[in-house]
């Protein structure tokens, strides 16, 4: 009936309400998810060339390395009065020096690295929660396409019923208006039969009446003639 549609109706709204509140949240975190992603992948993108500047630097350092500890070797074999002996020994420890700050940023570039696997894994970590966040925001879609289909197909079906049963008071209503009408007609025609028979009735009674009156006066006039 209507007061079942009215309760239908609300019912089915707030459901789509509740759905369409948990689908703007969802819409609204991955958003946020997706714009952190990016922000990571911008980073990293930035990070890229520390892969090959480390590999670069550690070539460098052992290059480095090889060429002081030849110096090294040779200073050992030459004497100190050498005129060579003073200048590789400043050699050596500009290679040193330049070894020791390739090293430090060998340091940085392979805690960049480590950062960018971290940042790697946070992505690989954030995409599988938009993965299940889109399941999610599909099955939600789906949930609701299906329970407004639901809706409107048992709407159609009640409207159809409700009408269906208003044709059938109507046709009712209309085969009592005419039982009442004939009944009513029927009750004319019984009504006026018996004001009929009453008015014979009552014509014959005054006819019998009038005959008998009739029959005793004459007998009356006998009786006085004799």
């Amino acid at each position: 009936n209507e007061e079942q549609a009215v309760v239908a109706e609300e019912k089915r709204a707030l459901g789509h309400v509740a759905l369409t509140q948990e689908l703007r949240e969802l819409n609204h975190a991955m958003a946020i998810k997706a714009s952190v992603v990016q922000a990571i992948l911008a980073n990293n993108k930035e990070m890229l060339d520390s892969h090959s500047n480390l590999r670069e630097n550690e070539e460098r350092i052992a290059k480095l390395e090889k060429e002081r500890d030849e110096l090294m070797q040779q200073l050992k074999q030459n004497k100190s009065k050498d005129p060579s002996h003073e200048e590789r020994r400043t050699k050596v420890s500009a290679l040193e020096q330049e070894i020791t700050d390739l090293k430090k940023k060998c340091q940085q570039q392979a805690g960049i690295i480590k950062m960018k696997e971290k940042n790697e894994a946070k992505i690989a970590a954030l995409n599988a929660e938009l993965h299940a966040m889109k399941a999610t925001k599909v099955k939600i879609i789906r949930q609701m396409r299906e329970e407004s289909e639901k809706f409107r197909k048992w709407k159609a079906d009640n409207e159809r019923a409700m009408l269906r049963l208003r044709n059938e008071d109507r046709k009712r209503a209309t085969a009592m208006a005419k039982m009442e009408s004939l009944h009513a007609k029927q009750q004319n025609v019984l009504k006026r039969k018996m004001e009929e028979a009453v008015a014979v009735n009552k014509r014959l009674k005054e006819a019998l009446d009038r005959q008998k009156n009739a029959a005793l006066k004459r007998n009356a006039k006998g009786r006085v003639k004799a």
